[in-house]
């Protein structure tokens, strides 16, 4: 980037950005050339303060100025972020806060002295921030913060409030009536152009910094200028209620006053509530969003030509906001990481953590850069391994959060999903080197078994007062069957069995992709199976163009309350056979039809108790449509014998009474279907 005298002076200030490089020097000149430009505005913002100060009024008032004080300091740690997507890589947030709502009414009330509430609040702020953050790029984040808000607010609020005298207003505000009210309106409106224009240089050089380093949305500056103005506004909506809240201190008194604040508050609250919902919501959304490209970019590319790294960096930058992120392999590969980072803090530890033993996450606390020595914020660590089909470890994945922009292990359904994709990807990959020196086509059908079997879980549900058993039998090398757990909160999970209707690697794929939305939706819906389900359609019918469908048993398990709420998607019943036999046997038929046929379709979703000793089959119709040497089928009554034959046993001995009878009649007539059995019992 040109170098102009700003950045000069930010140099002589911090001569280490000389030793910065790339995208990390352009945003910490960026920060810097902002605080050089503030820096004269907010000297002359304090000096006009200073002028127009009226003791007389502190000393008079003070107690309601304290007051003022600390209702600002409350609704300060209430705010309400809304977080914008500025580039595919870069997000930023603005938070808003009614606590200007608090200062608008103290400028009412006292005029500009009321001015130094915002200036009082912000020093302390800083100054509490600035002992608990020992990263020096981060304390000069904190100097410019404090000087570019001491220069927007103060110096718009004092032009704000000179064209509210020169129009003829006065303090405190006299009446709730429109000849007073319109004229703090001019001033609130003036404030908020003065504040608008004071960021202009502040919007260009940060469109010389995207433009510098190739991070375009679309080729122009519209998501920048968005964001600056939904930044500017977030709060400045909100001060209208300033001037109700003056006018009823100055018609009513204090107590009003407070009794509408405090209602304020209360909305504050539910603000700051809603704006977290929101952020979680956008969370998922953004990681289901990557997770699905990237799947589909895995499919679509040929495995000889796949560049994984490549794939990721196209598909995973930008997925977990505000989080650092490196994937490697074993040895020394690196396969992505976060570009904002140059060097990653404890990778050796988190490497060597990985291979210590088998886990399904590791977790790092205290994690700091190398220039922190001390504060409150750290960071915390969150290590998900890389597996293969056999449980060997090839890599992993390293993110990083500081503890103060909320947990890391929010993301770790997402990063297990992610390892599951590179995984993929990488026996992919290598079972492509294996087929050129094979047959081919019995090589793609041994990897789409390998491929699948590595999507099936690696062990069963431990739960105490359940026994959960699940078996799958594939008629060929690969399977269009397969079975799921999925762990929800609150001592719930969620038991799928599903059959693709086809076999060999095409089903294996379309398992595989519908495997993973399946289980993505379910996280994201985990009360409703019926929505999670829908969703998995219309992103299936979206993503592929294949004659095939895939029918689904879902049902999520309260262990708690031992109640199932599940959904059939055109799957064969299940089977709930109580434990005393005076109970008639439950087939839970269809609500629904198969996912992948038709768009805009809608399912159902029952509720069952499972009692104490009862039990739950699950199955594919390659236990019902076996056949022996003539062609006669198992059937459901030979299924519902066999279960009666063995009440009262265990899930397991249940599951394999079910097998050894499925093999007795068959005999030795060949298995043409898949055969998938998951067992549930209530111990």
């Amino acid at each position: 980037m040109k170098e102009n005298w700003i950045d000069a002076i930010s140099l002589k200030i911090r001569p280490d950005l000389n030793e910065k490089v790339g995208i990390e020097q352009a945003w910490m000149l960026l920060d810097m050339s902002t605080l050089v430009g503030a820096l004269s505005t907010a000297m002359i913002a304090v000096i006009w303060l200073v002028l127009v100060t009226d003791s007389r009024i502190i000393r008079q008032d003070w107690t309601l100025f304290v007051l003022l004080l600390v209702l600002m300091a409350l609704f300060s740690h209430f705010t309400f972020e809304l977080r914008l997507q500025i580039t595919k890589t870069v997000f930023s947030s603005a938070s808003g806060s009614l606590m200007f709502m608090v200062l608008w009414s103290g400028m009412l009330i006292f005029g500009p002295t009321a001015l130094w509430l915002q200036i009082v609040l912000t020093t302390g702020q800083t100054i509490w921030q600035w002992i608990n953050e020992s990263n020096r790029d981060y304390r000069w984040v904190l100097i410019r913060s404090y000087v570019q808000n001491i220069s927007l607010v103060t110096l718009s609020g004092l032009i704000g409030l000179s064209v509210y005298a020169w129009i003829g207003g006065i303090y405190p505000l006299t009446e709730l009536a429109f000849s007073s009210i319109w004229k703090a309106f001019v001033a609130m409106l003036v404030t908020i152009v003065i504040q608008l224009l004071l960021v202009v240089p502040f919007a260009r050089r940060m469109v010389r910094v995207m433009d510098a380093f190739q991070e375009k949305t679309a080729s122009n500056s519209t998501p920048i200028v968005q964001f600056l103005f939904v930044a500017m506004n977030s709060s400045n909506i909100i001060l209208p209620f300033g001037i109700l809240a003056a006018g009823l201190y100055t018609e009513f008194g204090l107590g009003i006053y407070l009794f509408f604040v405090s209602f304020a508050f209360l909305a504050s609250l539910l603000a700051n509530r809603l704006s977290q919902a929101v952020d979680r919501s956008e969370q998922r959304s953004r990681e289901l969003k990557n997770l699905e490209s990237l799947a589909q970019a895995i499919l679509n590319a040929p495995p000889e030509q796949m560049e994984l790294p490549q794939l990721l960096e196209q598909h995973v930058e930008g997925m977990f906001q505000q989080a650092h992120m490196h994937i490697w392999l074993y040895p020394d590969s690196t396969l992505f990481k976060t570009k904002l980072v140059e060097t990653v803090p404890q990778l050796a530890e988190a490497q060597a953590l990985a291979k210590q033993e088998s886990a399904a996450y590791y977790q790092l606390f205290g994690v700091r850069l190398p220039e922190e020595t001390g504060g409150r914020y750290a960071r915390s660590g969150l290590i998900v391994p890389i597996v293969d089909e056999s449980n060997k470890l090839q890599g992993g994945i390293y993110l990083l959060k500081r503890t103060d922009l909320g947990a890391v292990m929010d993301y770790l359904p997402a990063a297990h999903s992610l390892a599951g994709q590179v995984a993929a990807a990488l026996r992919r990959a290598e079972v492509h080197k294996q087929t050129v020196a094979s047959a081919k086509m019995a090589r793609e059908l041994e990897v789409a078994g390998q491929i699948q079997a590595s999507f099936l879980p690696s062990g069963l549900p431990n739960i105490a007062g359940w026994e959960i058993v699940a078996a799958i039998e594939p008629a060929l090398q690969t399977s269009g069957d397969f079975y799921d757990f999925v762990e929800l909160d609150n001592g719930r999970i969620g038991l799928v069995v599903a059959d693709v209707a086809d076999k060999g690697t095409g089903a294996a794929l379309y398992m595989a992709l519908s495997r993973t939305l399946i289980r993505t939706y379910a996280l994201q819906y985990p009360d409703h199976p019926e929505e999670a389900l829908r969703l998995a359609n219309e992103r299936i019918l979206q993503d592929t163009q294949s004659d095939q469908f895939v029918t689904v048993f879902y049902g999520i398990l309260d262990t708690n309350t031992g109640t199932l709420t599940y959904t059939n998607a055109g799957h064969n019943p299940a089977l709930l056979l109580s434990k005393d036999g005076q109970t008639a046997p439950q087939w839970l038929g269809q609500t629904g039809i198969p996912l992948g046929m038709f768009e805009d379709m809608a399912w159902r979703q029952n509720v069952v108790p499972i009692k104490r000793g009862d039990v739950l089959v699950m199955y594919s119709d390659g236990i019902t449509e076996a056949q022996d040497v003539d062609a006669q089928e198992f059937g459901e009554e030979r299924l519902l014998a066999v279960m009666e034959g063995g009440n009262g046993r265990s899930a397991q001995a249940q599951q394999n009474n079910i097998l050894r009878a499925i093999h007795e009649f068959v005999g030795e007539a060949p298995q043409f279907d898949d055969i998938t059995l998951m067992v549930v019992q209530n111990r």
